[in-house]
Formats: C-alpha cells, structure tokens, sequence
C-alpha cells in the first residue's frame, strides 16, 4: 500500500522556506517525498525522536511544527 504521511509547518511563506525545510530534513536523516508551503510529505510516519530533533531544528530557522490538533483547514 502507497500510504503517504504529511507533517505541517508554520510560517512558510517563499521559496527559500522550501529549500530551507529541504534542508533541516535532509540534516535530520528524514527521507521525504515532497515539500510544498506549510506541508511535507513523507513515506513513514516519524519517530518521536525524528520529532523532536526536526521541531528543534525548524525552530531555528523560526518554522513551527504544527500538531494535527492545531492544524486548521480552511474552505
């Protein structure tokens, strides 16, 4: 089964966001299919080790990573 995940991000608003996320992710050790603004796709789920270094690594960088909980979806 092709099941794709998706972790959200605050605060992307350019190009240079993408490539910064690119960036942290590939620092992390996280493999990804995708990054759009505010959202990356990834293969597996993450652990909450790869959580935890990947918010403190966005942080940095002044991203937040968003909880599904606070995600809110606009029509």
């Amino acid at each position: 089964m092709d099941k794709k995940h998706r972790i959200f991000i605050k605060n992307m608003v350019c190009p240079r966001c993408i490539m910064a996320v690119e960036t942290v992710m590939e620092k992390c050790g996280i493999r990804y299919m995708g990054v759009t603004l505010g959202e990356v796709t990834v293969e597996e789920p993450l652990t909450e080790q790869q959580l935890g270094m990947l918010e403190e690594h966005l942080q940095r960088l002044g991203f937040e990573l968003l909880s599904s909980k606070n995600v809110t979806i606009r029509l």
